[in-house]
Order: structure tokens, then sequence, then C-alpha cells
């Protein structure tokens, strides 16, 4: 018994780090939108991706390392513009959806809501 509650612990901590470094990281993407201090925000978007991307499944990666490729190549040199906002949006909106689905597919069934 022992074994097992401390497994469903292990499980239990592994799953709410992955979700921490997930909402860190569009925390963060959120922030770089209306962050005056562009390259810090630039850097913590970079930081927390590749956080995240250690906890990523094969899908979840591909659409994150995605992101960051659209950030590298679109906004090295300035913020985010109001031209490309929704573009950015749309692309940060996937990504997240993504996340979520990679975080519902391993989340514990013990952390399931019962059903009434």
């Amino acid at each position: 018994l022992i074994g097992l509650v401390g497994s469903e612990m292990c499980i239990r901590d592994s799953y709410s780090d992955k979700k921490k470094v997930f909402a860190d990281f569009i925390k963060a993407a959120n922030d770089y939108i209306s962050n005056s201090s562009y390259f810090s925000s630039l850097a913590a978007v970079t930081a927390s991706a590749n956080n995240a991307l250690l906890y990523c499944n094969d899908e979840s990666r591909k659409g994150l390392l995605g992101f960051i490729d659209y950030v590298g190549s679109n906004f090295t040199t300035s913020g985010i513009s109001e031209n490309n906002l929704s573009e950015y949006n749309a692309k940060l909106i996937s990504v997240c959806l993504i996340l979520q689905k990679d975080l519902e597919e391993t989340k514990p069934s013990f952390l399931f809501e019962p059903t009434k």
C-alpha cells in the first residue's frame, strides 16, 4: 500500500510540475504582448518555452517549437505591432490548445472528478 501511495504521489507531482511549466509559458507569452521591456519579456518567453519542452509529448513539442520559431523569425528586433498582434494571438491560442490536450492526456485518473 505504501508503494502504491508513493507512486500516486509521484505521478501527481509530475502532473503538477507539467501544469505549472505550461502555465508559466502561457503567462510569459501573454506578458510579451504588453510588456514594454521587450528583450526581457522575449527572454522570459524563450526560457519558459524551454522549460515546457522538457514536459511535452511529441505533438506539443512540435507546436511549441513552431511557436518559438515564429517568434524568433518575426520579433527579434522589435516587439509585436498592432498589425501582427492577431496572428501572434492565433498562434498562441493554437499552442495553448495543444498544451491543454497534452496535459489532459497525462492527467492521472485519480485526479479526475467523479461523475454524478
